[in-house]
C-alpha cells in the first residue's frame, strides 16, 4: 500500500512592503503593522526587498542600507557611550547639606548583619570617625572595646572602640572600619558622629558650596 502525503508549500521567503511617506520618502518594512494607517491604501509587496529594482538600482540599494545601518548601529554606540559618561559623572556626585561651613553627609554604615543609614560631619581635623552612642545603639553594637582619648583643651574621655564592616560614601567604601564611640552631650546636633580622615585621607575632592555638592575626583 502506497501513502501519499500531501505537504502544504511552506513559504520560506519573507515579505516586504513598500510605502510612500507625506515627504515622498520611501520606505521598506516587514510587517504591514509598521505601516502607519495613512500610508496603507497604496502600498506594493514583494517577496524580496529588491525584487522590483533592476540589477544596479538593486546593488545601490543594498549599499545605502548598509550605510544606514552603519549610521544607525553607530547613532547607537555613541547614546550609550553619552549615557555611560553622563551616570559615570553623576556617580562622582554626592548630595550634601551644608550649614555653617559645616558639611554633613550621608554615609552608610554597617556592623555585622545591621546596616544604618546615619549623617556624619565631614571633619578633616579628626584622625578617626566617631560615632555618637545613639548611632552604635541603633548599629546594635554592644561589644566595643572601653578606651581613653584626649578632646580639645586636653582632657580625656572614655571612649569604645569597634570595628564595622564598612563605611559608604558616595563611590567610596571603606572596609573593616575601626571607630570611636563616645556619648554625645550639649545641644542638639543635626549629625550622629564625626567622618575622620582614616576615611578620608587620599581622596580628592571639591565641596561645591553653592550646589551643596561633593565633586569626587577620579
Amino acid at each position: 500500500m502506497v501513502l501519499l502525503c500531501m505537504l502544504a508549500p511552506c513559504d520560506t521567503f519573507s515579505k516586504f512592503y513598500k510605502y510612500l511617506d507625506k515627504d515622498g520618502e520611501i520606505h521598506f518594512v516587514d510587517n504591514m503593522s509598521k505601516i502607519p494607517h495613512a500610508y496603507r491604501r497604496n502600498i506594493d509587496s514583494y517577496s524580496e526587498k529588491y525584487d522590483h529594482l533592476s540589477e544596479e538600482e538593486r546593488k545601490e540599494a543594498i549599499l545605502e542600507d548598509q550605510k544606514e545601518a552603519r549610521r544607525i548601529e553607530q547613532q547607537r554606540k555613541e547614546r550609550e557611550r553619552e549615557l555611560a559618561e553622563k551616570e559615570r559623572e553623576e556617580s562622582l556626585k554626592t548630595k550634601v547639606v551644608i550649614r555653617n561651613n559645616q558639611v554633613l553627609v550621608p554615609v552608610k554604615l554597617k556592623y555585622w548583619r545591621v546596616e544604618h543609614e546615619a549623617v556624619l560631619l565631614l571633619d578633616t581635623g579628626a584622625s578617626i570617625t566617631v560615632l555618637h552612642s545613639d548611632l552604635a545603639e541603633r548599629l546594635c553594637i554592644t561589644d566595643s572595646v572601653k578606651s581613653y582619648a584626649q578632646v580639645a583643651g586636653g582632657r580625656i574621655i572614655t571612649i569604645g572602640i569597634a570595628e564595622l564592616k564598612y563605611i559608604k560614601l558616595g563611590p567610596y567604601t571603606m572596609k573593616d572600619a575601626s571607630v570611636s564611640i563616645i556619648e554625645h552631650k550639649g545641644p542638639a546636633v543635626e549629625h550622629q558622629g564625626l567622618l575622620g580622615m582614616d576615611f578620608l585621607q587620599g581622596l580628592d575632592f571639591d565641596i561645591d558650596y553653592n550646589n551643596q555638592l561633593i565633586r569626587w575626583k577620579q
